[in-house]
């Protein structure tokens, strides 16, 4: 029971020495707690409540875990590691606590406890510890504290069930029939209230969770063949773009630059299934147990912080360079732009594109929103928090989908309304019924590239609404997904299956690289033979590009 799990905080645990400074034959030492490493990683013992080494304090230490998770006071973690794993100074000495923070855990935790008739443990006594900003050092965590407000609803409830259902969190009122979700095993409290897992705040997910070791390795499996095959296409077209720059001048030098774009995220997931999945998307939290990675721990994987440049940098690039395209059909189509014209507006393009990629993923880095996705094992905003997923993944896809949807319909739209005005001149004339002195209007760009660019525009245009559609489905579905698995994990619900998403999550990643796996038809049009000489021939690759040269000066300055 909650009551019974806390009462050993209050009663056996008298302090007989001084609240902070070390005790004699102190040493310094690597934290073994996981929840504490976030905060620092080397600790000092025995500590000021005498107890001669971690274990022994880790008992103690988690006797307040039914507390931790009531999310009373995001204050209360860092509290118990200033307090049981105190921080050791490169002067083999600690630091207390400020007052206010251990004002702050009591101000939100102490009701908790008094709702079980039982006090605040002289172990987290305020009574001697420095103000912040005082003549003596202290320890100060995160921001200003915010006082959590009383309200009848804020009320705890305690089940009166097993031992494991120690902790219970309720904030509004539930149905007696509904199970209250808690944020206990196999979840992982978190410190940071934007982290959530099944609809819980300070709740973050378990590395292994909604998916089988099976399905983990053939999702490895598909990623990789899928990133391979769409890596070797983009590769396989560079000579194409070597052998014709003044082809890829206009409106083709963005589909050039989509193609890298999505190779750099094939090589993000080749990276992700290549390395373990502790060392990307989840974190250890114990012998035996991990988490997912969060925006706290990000910054301590180098692998998840390269996966997150590698996917969503680039695939927000990608999708930039695809709008591009869009709207480069309606230059062309509405507009009659020439390649030349389109060409000298090239050096903003470029900087639009990775200006606005590199400001998005700077803000995901500031605001710690980024997460580990365990299914492809990399790190990528929105796999914890329908926030960041909403803000970071979904808006941005629907705006770039919406322009360039709307700039390549406007353009469709153009074309075929001069097409009719042309057949419509064309017709007068051989009547002889002309009255007029409008003429038809000749294309400003060949028919071939046209065509291409009509085809390859509906593609990416066709990818990027199944590529929303996956996400919003996801974010509708996932809290449920979630529940149901804690609920089974649990033991409170018989499940013969969960609803599993296997098949949404592997269509995402499939749709964001077939773009670039459709890359080689528009590239070895005509070239074939040209592309195959430069890899095995570089020499008749040469005199080849040299014989098509005169050809080339005389198309483009018929463009």
């Amino acid at each position: 029971m909650f009551a019974i799990g806390l009462i050993l905080l209050v009663t056996g645990l008298p302090l007989s020495v001084p609240l902070f400074g070390p005790p004699p034959s102190s040493r310094c030492e690597e934290i073994i707690e996981p929840k504490c490493r976030v905060f620092y990683n080397r600790t000092l013992f025995p500590n000021s409540l005498m107890h001669y080494d971690q274990p022994e304090a880790s008992v103690i230490f988690h006797h307040y875990d039914p507390l931790l998770s009531n999310n009373c006071s995001d204050q209360l973690l860092f509290l118990l590691c200033s307090r049981y794993f105190p921080l050791c100074t490169i002067y083999n000495n600690t630091l207390p606590p400020c007052r206010e923070v251990c004002l702050c855990a009591k101000y939100g935790c102490e009701p908790v406890l008094n709702h079980h008739n039982l006090s605040w443990p002289d172990d987290l006594s305020c009574d001697g510890l420095p103000n912040q900003g005082g003549s003596q050092l202290c320890m100060h965590y995160g921001a200003d504290c915010n006082y959590p407000a009383t309200t009848s609803s804020d009320v705890v409830t305690a089940e009166m069930t097993t031992a494991s259902s120690l902790s219970a969190r309720t904030t509004t009122y539930q149905p007696t029939t509904e199970i209250q979700l808690k944020c206990r095993a196999p979840a992982f409290v978190s410190h940071r209230k934007m982290d959530s897992f099944a609809e819980i705040s300070y709740c973050k997910g378990p590395c292994k969770s909604l998916f089988t070791d099976d399905q983990f390795t053939a999702a490895f499996d598909w990623l990789i063949a899928w990133s391979v095959l769409c890596l070797v296409c983009v590769l396989f077209s560079l000579p194409a773009r070597c052998v014709g720059k003044k082809r890829f001048r206009g409106p083709e030098h963005a589909v050039f630059c989509l193609a890298i774009c999505l190779a750099f995220v094939s090589i993000g997931y080749i990276v992700g299934a290549s390395l373990n999945r502790e060392s990307v998307a989840c974190r250890e939290e114990g012998i035996n147990k991990s988490a997912v990675r969060t925006g706290e721990t990000f910054k301590e994987s180098a692998p998840c912080m390269m996966t997150f440049m590698l996917t969503y940098y680039f695939s927000m690039a990608a999708g930039l360079w695809w709008t591009i395209l869009s709207l480069n059909c309606f230059l062309v189509f509405a507009l009659q732009w020439t390649s030349k014209q389109i060409s000298n507006v090239k050096t903003f393009y470029h900087f639009f594109v990775w200006f606005v990629s590199l400001l998005l993923s700077a803000i995901v880095f500031a605001m710690g929103a980024l997460d580990g996705d365990i299914v492809a094992n990399v790190c990528f905003p929105g796999n914890q928090n329908n926030d960041f997923l909403t803000g970071f993944v979904i808006i941005p896809i629907a705006i770039l989908l919406t322009l360039g949807t709307g700039m390549f319909l406007v353009a469709i739209s153009s074309r075929f309304l001069r097409l009719q005005r042309n057949a419509r001149l064309a017709k007068a004339t051989e009547n002889g019924n002309s009255t007029t002195n409008e003429y038809p209007v000749t294309d400003s760009v060949g028919k071939p590239m046209k065509v291409r660019m009509f085809v390859f525009t509906l593609i990416n245009s066709a990818t990027y609404i199944i590529l929303l559609s996956c996400n919003l489905y996801e974010l509708s579905s996932r809290s449920e997904w979630q529940r149901d698995f804690l609920k089974c994990s649990q033991g409170t619900k018989i499940c013969s299956k969960l609803s599993q998403p296997f098949a949404v999550i592997l269509l995402k990643y499939t749709v964001i690289l077939i773009p670039g796996i459709v890359i080689p038809f528009w590239t070895w049009a005509g070239k074939f033979n040209l592309v195959e000489k430069c890899y095995w021939t570089p020499k008749e690759c040469v005199q080849a590009v040299q014989a098509r040269q005169p050809v080339e000066r005389i198309a483009s300055s018929q463009v």
